[in-house]
């Protein structure tokens, strides 16, 4: 069966967290039965370069599977 999850972000996804971030992130793409990775930013307020380079570097990862999707959701108008 196909599934889902999502990945909540902190308040700010920044060079002091990148790294959890995107182990979680690989960790979570890792799963055989995932099809979908939500990536929620409802609660972050800030993203600084390091941070746009983790987004890139999960999607990257997401692209080389040919049946597993990434979205984000809920971004605010500054991120």
């Amino acid at each position: 069966m196909a599934k889902n999850s999502v990945l909540k972000v902190a308040k700010r996804l920044d060079a002091s967290n990148v790294a959890e971030f995107k182990a979680e992130a690989v960790s979570r793409l890792e799963g055989p039965a995932l099809k979908l990775l939500v990536i929620d930013f409802s609660e972050t307020g800030f993203l600084d370069s390091a941070g746009l380079g983790a987004l890139v570097s999960v999607l990257k990862n997401v692209s080389q599977s040919k049946d597993k999707r990434l979205a984000l959701a809920a971004l605010s108008p500054h991120v």
